[in-house]
């Protein structure tokens, strides 16, 4: 019974394995890296065109993102 259940488990732990494999590629990069880049997208880069349409249409979204969350409260300590 014990060498069946240890054949199973060494069994299971191969096909786990082989069939997730773990680590990196030699440019140090995860393996799913490829799967990762197809998913990005970049809705607010510059494609060509007019710069300054770009700039009016991008700016107030950059600004929102970088900019500090100001409070509406005063502080009274």
């Amino acid at each position: 019974m014990r060498r069946l259940l240890a054949s199973a488990l060494m069994l299971a732990t191969a096909h786990t394995a082989l069939a997730e494999p773990h680590g990196v590629t030699e440019d140090n990069l995860p393996l799913f890296f490829e799967a990762l880049k197809e998913r990005m997208t970049f809705p607010l880069a510059y494609e060509g065109g007019d710069p300054d349409v770009w700039r009016e249409r991008v700016l107030p979204e950059v600004r929102a993102s970088i900019l500090p969350y100001t409070a509406s409260r005063p502080f009274d300590p």
